[in-house]
């Protein structure tokens, strides 16, 4: 099974359960406590800086009633698996998260680090371009950096930002009923949690789920005309570990329960229970809605060539249950949290390897809605924050932060992309370092982080991991 806990985990698991799991309650489980979902090994030095690790998008005020939903977010892995399809769908899954705020895409860029060697940059650089300009999102462009240290793992971290006029909450409410949104699923990407946790075997057989800008561009439509003309209780796009995932965080955030008959999700082909709970399929929505507004949410679905049905209800008792045909196969009590990681953070003394970079100049976009402009800027790290994480971290954040300020702008928000090596000694040390230079950075400066991603263990077995790269954005207006 590809979605194993460890045996202590199981065990913790078992305790809590006061039995054993069951074959998809153990798969569910493994996937949400996995490191790509829960930062469970992170989430303590995280906290330090104030990042915010509940939401999908952080929204900021920009005055005369529009708000700006930004963030950048991490697709290494399957990147390194497929370049262009992770790539296309890094960019996907970005969108998704400001849609989840409420948010229309606006414009988006990419952060690429490889190796001159490898045609991963411009197959990755075609997949994230297409994808741009299939769904209408002004691209920026692409920060490049190649270095050897990227040779045996890619970094490609996409940045989307886009625009809010009615913001739409997270968290489900007893009573609702839960509605899948997109693309019919297929059995693809159901270990991709799991996977993009640990690092990456030198035969690593994992299918990369694909994308369609085509069908993303019509979900984006439908939702925003279902926020603003029928109204959801919360929303969240589907993205590592699937429908069980969405549901079971947009129930927690209630405070609610979820019932889910698995059976009824769309998909193209036959797909056991677990195939349904977990997989990847792209440019898919999950919405709350109250019972009375179900139907008017459908025929939007239908007047957008969407499919839209009806998988499960909210709950008023806090307890996660998936059927299919009325067999009950998960029965989870919620909130559950995953256990905490400690990391044994450890110097080590290694040399930093040249980077040659193509920087990204900070934009500039006119918001006729409130003639002004907002302003982006990206910052990266340079090779010393291997050596010097938390120095280089601080510098990383004032070098956006001055980029916004010369050009006249307020500052409102941050988003940061951490993207590390192996989790050892020395990584888990200059993960620490990291956080600390952002926190002292974020005190100095008065500026909140409102959204970010942390990718860790980017390394292939046997190989030496990633060059530590921060991706920082400052977001302000003028």
């Amino acid at each position: 099974m590809p979605n194993t806990l460890s045996p202590e985990d199981l065990q913790t698991l078992s305790t809590h359960l006061k039995r054993p799991p069951s074959a998809l309650e153990h798969a569910l489980v493994a996937t949400l406590w996995s490191e790509h979902c829960s930062y469970r090994s992170s989430k303590a030095h995280l906290k330090a800086f104030g990042a915010d690790l509940e939401n999908s998008g952080g929204v900021v005020d920009l005055g005369g009633g529009l708000g700006a939903a930004f963030k950048i977010e991490s697709h290494n892995h399957p990147s390194f698996l497929n370049p262009y399809a992770g790539a296309a769908t890094g960019l996907g899954g970005v969108q998704r998260d400001l849609l989840s705020v409420g948010a229309r895409p606006l414009a988006c860029f990419a952060l690429l680090r490889s190796s001159q060697s490898t045609p991963h940059h411009q197959e990755a650089l075609a997949g994230f371009n297409d994808y741009a300009k299939h769904t209408r999102t002004q691209n920026l462009g692409c920060e490049s950096g190649f270095s050897d240290g990227f040779t045996h793992n890619v970094l490609v971290n996409a940045f989307c930002v886009g625009l809010v006029v009615q913001q739409v909450g997270a968290s489900a409410r007893a009573g609702g009923v839960f509605v899948l949104l997109g693309r019919a699923a297929e059995s693809v990407g159901v270990d991709g949690a799991c996977m993009s946790s640990v690092a990456l075997q030198k035969e690593q057989h994992t299918s990369v789920p694909s994308g369609d800008p085509h069908l993303q561009t019509r979900l984006i439509d439908a939702c925003l005309e279902i926020y603003s003309q029928i109204g959801v209780l919360g929303a969240q796009d589907l993205g590592a570990g699937g429908l069980g995932v969405a549901c079971v965080e947009m129930a927690a955030r209630g405070c609610v329960g979820a019932i889910l008959e698995l059976e009824k999700a769309p998909s193209v082909q036959d797909l056991d229970p677990l195939e349904i709970l977990l997989n990847e399929t792209q440019e898919r929505m999950l919405l709350c809605l109250e019972p009375q507004k179900l139907e008017q949410a459908l025929q939007v679905a239908q007047k957008h060539g969407l499919e839209a049905r009806a998988v499960g209800v909210a709950t008023k008792e806090p307890t996660f249950k998936a059927l299919y045909k009325a067999q009950e196969l998960a029965n989870l009590p919620l909130p559950l949290k995953a256990p905490h990681t400690d990391l044994s953070p450890k110097q080590e003394s290694l040399s930093p390897l040249p980077l040659e970079l193509n920087a990204l100049p900070p934009a500039k976009i006119w918001l006729p809605q409130i003639q002004k402009h907002l302003c982006i800027s990206l910052a990266s790290s340079s090779p010393k924050a291997l050596q010097e994480p938390k120095e280089d971290s601080k510098a990383t954040c004032f070098r956006a932060y001055q980029e916004l300020k010369n050009m006249g702008a307020k500052v409102l928000g941050f988003s940061d992309g951490i993207n590390l090596g192996a989790m050892d000694g020395h990584g888990a040390w200059v993960l620490q370092q990291m956080c600390l230079g952002l926190k002292e950075a974020r005190y100095a400066l008065g500026v909140p982080f409102v959204s970010g991603n942390v990718s860790l263990n980017n390394a292939t077995a046997n190989t030496p991991p990633i060059p530590p790269t921060l991706a920082l954005v400052a977001v302000g207006i003028t």
